[in-house]
């Protein structure tokens, strides 16, 4: 296990407003990959689903703010993105 220190300035101003000042204590979900022979079975959702329904439960006794992904690729931007997932910025 490890702790990153993530900086980012958030593009969209909707939603860097309503976040507190820095710092603002986020999950970050950093590489949740099915393997090639696999995809296109619904795993992935699956497993988002259950990431997402343990940080809920986590998130009673550690609060935090955002759900952060670190996308490798558009591909994969657009596979969070169909499930609601919102571009902060651009990380090059």
């Amino acid at each position: 296990n490890y702790v990153r220190n993530t900086v980012f300035e958030p593009s969209n101003r909707s939603i860097s407003k309503a976040l507190p000042h820095y710092p603002i204590p986020i999950f970050i979900i950093t590489q949740l990959a099915v393997d090639l022979r696999h995809q296109g079975q619904g795993l992935g959702r699956i497993s988002l689903k259950l990431a997402l329904e343990n940080l809920c439960e986590i998130n009673k006794k550690m609060p935090a703010y955002l759900v952060v992904i670190d996308c490798l690729n558009n591909d994969v931007q657009k596979f969070y993105e169909s499930f609601g997932f919102q571009e902060l910025c651009e990380h090059h």
